[in-house]
Parts: structure tokens; C-alpha cells; sequence
């Protein structure tokens, strides 16, 4: 199966040359057939020239900017894929996510990314503001169009191409509410759909305006619902013109209305988006309390590799933990991760229970509901190697990296994690040959290699 992947560009010429070469670099990994679409939406900035130099993509622009829908739509009519993929410059969404739209393809004519299904994860929040608007939209989008969607305007979508042409043939809007309208679109033509939970990680950088671009939003739901007999594959009725027309001033009213109703809610209600700091874990799948331990470490490494006088770099992957837990007295963490160039070893050795509460029982959980990390508990050492080899299996069982003639890594046997941290390469073809290593047989007590470390 081939992908195509459609970028919308707005201003994007800081950081989309980064940003691309992680997608490129993790569709090379996963040996995903691919063509990835750049779509300079008229932007103010150098945008349109820092595209055109990336190798290996298709760099599609025009002078004036159409909105984000209008880029999406352009993309997807270059596509030559056999599904396609829209997701956002600032790469919000976890890029895992494309290892689902790839299993799932086969079986859902349109995936769409969830910052709210049950397993998706918020890695960093949005401001308060931002929370009750995105609430107040998914509940009058569901009211409106009666979609039973936990999340439509995550920018993480994919669709069968063929089925997205068809789609963007009924495309009115050009604007965020475009989201809206493709399910619409969806749901009225008995299209398949499948709402896939996503990490996610808010962009704080993002210069759009809440206020004006919720009431542009409004504004153009009114449009589709009104649309509804224009939205039908065979339908080939032209549009009206909207743009000059005023809308009824009822529906303006109505909708303050129902959007002070949904602010007392929401403020009675108090909806959050589950934490993994919030101390209630008990009723959150596995694999989220595995990211929020990844992410205690990831916190953890950062300080330490700042402290340490290194130039940080962003950490991608940790490559092995291992603890040595003597609840509850006290618990040794080693961590080894890699950054694009470099390797860190972390060791904190004999780190106290401070105020744990009763049901804190292993390093774990402790670590897990940690607000703040006290390093300066015990002696913390920290070293950095430049990177020299990175190894995953095809099938996920087993990764290495290694630095300085040492490695660290896991090894899945027997259902059994055996961790190797900072061990002597003893056979560069085996490095696993003759070392030591340290059995996990309670995945709780150790970060989810399979579902996290090694993708």
C-alpha cells in the first residue's frame, strides 16, 4: 500500500524542514511506501522556497492563502496514493499513529485521529481557554451533525483516496471547520469510520486566534448543515455563494445561548483530559501509565542533561531502564537514552521514598504520581556518548544502541524482558552473547518496551 501524505503550510518556514525529515525518517524505518505532499497555503514567510529545496517531497504552493481546508484539498488532488493522510506541520500528533492508519487502512474507509478516545494521551495541554472552546465544538458538532465523535478536529485524518477525491469534489469550505464537513460528508455517504486515540502534544507557538477562529467555525457549520442535500456522491447541485450572504440572525443568537449554557456546565462539570499526575490511575489502560512513566524519565533526563552542561537535544527514545527496587526503603534507576546524535547514561543510585503513600508500593507507581523528581537526594551520574549504532527487529522483540564500545538494550525471551544497561559489547555481530542483563517479569514495574520503546 502506498501513502500519500498531504502537509498544509502556513508559515511554517522555521521548522518544517526539521520536522519533515522526521516523517521521512520514520516512514524510511518502518518501510512504509510513501509520498509526502507540501502545501504552501500563501504564506507571508519564505515558506514556499524552503520546501521547494527539500529532497523527496512533492512541494505544491499558490500566492493567496485559502485557509487550511483549501491546502488540505489541494494536496489530496495531487495524491497518487492508495490512502491518504492529512496531518499538521507542527507535528502534533504523534507519528506512531501511522503504524495504526497502516494496520487499519485495509478495513475503515476513513481513520480519524482522537485527542479524546479512550487511549489517546495528552502529552502537554492547552491552555484553559482553549479546552472549553474545543469542548463546546465537539458537543454542538455532535447535536448539529449527530456524529457520536469524541474528537473531530484533531489534524491527524486519513482516507482512502479514492473515496477523498470523491470527497473533496463536495468540498465547500475551506476553512477549520473542513473537518466537520469531510465526516459529514462521511456519515451521509455510509462511509466507514474509525476514531483512532492519538499522543498527542499541544502546540503553544500556534498564532491562530481562538476567539475569531471559533466564530468563523460557527459560521460555517450553519453553512453545512444547510448544505446537507449538496453533500450526497451523485449529487452534482452547484453550491451557493457564501461568502457575501448574511446569516440568519437567529442561529447567532441561539448560539450564544447554548454556548453560556455549555460554559456553566463545563465549569460545574470541571471535563479534564485524564493526567497522568493527577494521582487516579487505577481506571487508565497499561499503556498510558507506561507514557506517563516515560515521560517522569523523559523530565527526569532532560534537567539532569542541562544541569550537566550538555547541549540538550530532544530526547526520541528511551532505550533501556532498569530498577533495582527496595521498597520501601529506597530504589536504584539506570537509564539509558539517545537524543539524534548522542547517547546519556543516567545513574541514581539508592534514591529515598519520600512521603510515598501506602499503595506506592513499587518504583513504578511512585514514579508515576511524582509532581517533582529530587535529584539532589542522592549522587546522580550523568555521561554522554556520541551515538554509534541504533538496532530494532522487524518484529519488535529486540533493540540496541551503542556507544564507546558499550551498549544498552532489551531482549524479549521466553515472554521475559532482559534488560542490558551499559554492558561491554562482547560480540559486535551478538551483542547480547555473554552479557549481563536483568530479567523483567512484572510489566508494571518497567517502562512497555514493546508498545512504546521499539516502534
Amino acid at each position: 500500500m502506498k501513502l500519500s501524505i498531504v502537509i498544509p503550510c502556513y508559515n511554517e518556514a522555521k521548522d518544517i524542514v526539521s520536522n519533515v525529515n522526521k516523517v521521512k525518517e520514520y516512514l524510511s524505518n518502518k518501510k512504509i511506501s510513501n509520498e509526502i505532499i507540501l502545501v504552501n497555503d500563501g504564506s507571508k514567510d519564505n515558506t514556499k522556497e524552503v520546501i521547494q529545496s527539500i529532497p523527496d517531497v512533492i512541494a505544491l504552493s499558490y500566492d493567496n492563502n485559502r485557509g487550511k481546508g483549501g491546502a488540505v484539498k489541494y494536496g489530496i488532488e495531487h495524491t497518487t496514493g492508495d490512502y491518504v493522510l492529512f496531518m499538521d506541520a507542527d507535528l502534533s500528533t504523534d507519528l506512531s499513529a501511522i503504524d495504526k492508519v497502516i494496520e487499519l487502512a485495509p478495513k475503515y474507509d476513513l481513520i480519524i485521529g482522537s485527542r479524546h478516545a479512550k487511549d489517546s494521551v495528552i502529552k502537554k495541554k492547552q491552555p484553559l481557554l482553549r479546552i472549553f472552546i474545543g469542548w463546546c465544538c465537539r458537543v454542538i458538532v455532535n447535536m448539529l451533525f449527530r456524529l457520536k465523535l469524541k474528537d473531530t478536529q484533531c489534524g491527524f485524518k486519513a482516507i482512502r483516496t479514492d473515496i477523498a477525491k470523491k470527497i473533496i469534489d463536495k468540498q465547500l469550505v475551506n476553512n477549520f471547520a473542513f473537518d466537520v464537513e469531510y465526516l459529514y460528508i462521511a456519515k451521509l455517504n455510509n462511509l466507514s469510520m474509525y476514531e483512532l486515540g492519538v499522543i498527542w502534544l499541544d502546540d503553544r507557538t500556534s498564532t491562530v486566534s481562538p476567539i475569531k477562529s471559533s466564530i468563523k467555525f460557527f459560521k460555517d457549520l450553519a453553512f453545512i448543515k444547510k448544505n446537507k442535500n449538496k453533500y450526497r456522491f451523485g449529487n452534482n447541485d452547484q453550491p451557493e455563494d457564501y461568502i457575501n450572504k448574511l446569516y440568519p440572525i437567529f442561529f447567532i443568537n441561539g448560539l450564544m445561548v447554548v454556548l453560556i449554557i455549555l460554559f456553566l456546565i463545563f465549569c460545574f462539570t470541571n471535563p479534564n483530559e485524564a493526567d497522568p499526575n493527577n494521582g487516579n490511575h487505577s481506571s487508565l489502560p497499561d499503556n498510558y501509565l507506561n507514557l506517563a512513566f516515560h515521560n517522569k524519565l523523559i523530565d527526569i533526563i532532560e534537567k539532569e542533561v542541562e544541569d550537566a552542561g550538555f547541549t540538550f537535544e530532544e530526547i526520541e527514545v528511551i532505550n533501556a531502564v532498569a530498577i533495582q527496587d527496595n521498597y520501601p526503603n529506597n530504589f536504584t534507576l539506570n537509564i539509558a537514552c539517545r537524543s539524534e546524535n548522542n547517547v546519556y547514561i543516567y545513574e541514581l543510585e539508592d534514591y529515598p521514598y519520600i512521603n510515598a503513600n501506602a499503595d506506592d508500593n513499587t518504583a513504578f507507581k511512585y514514579l508515576t504520581k511524582l509532581g517533582e523528581f529530587d535529584a539532589n537526594q542522592k549522587d546522580v551520574t550523568m555521561i554522554k556518548y556520541p551515538l554509534e549504532d541504533e538496532v530494532y527487529s522487524e518484529n519488535k522483540t529486540n533493540g540496541y544502541i551503542s556507544y564507546s564500545g558499550r551498549f544498552s538494550g532489551y531482549y524479549l525471551s521466553d515472554n521475559v524482558y532482559r534488560v542490558y544497561f551499559d554492558q561491554s559489547i562482547v560480540n559486535i555481530s551478538n551483542p547480547y552473547e555473554g552479557a549481563l542483563y536483568t530479567s523483567i517479569t512484572q510489566s508494571h514495574q518497567l517502562y512497555s518496551y514493546y508498545e512504546f520503546l521499539s516502534r
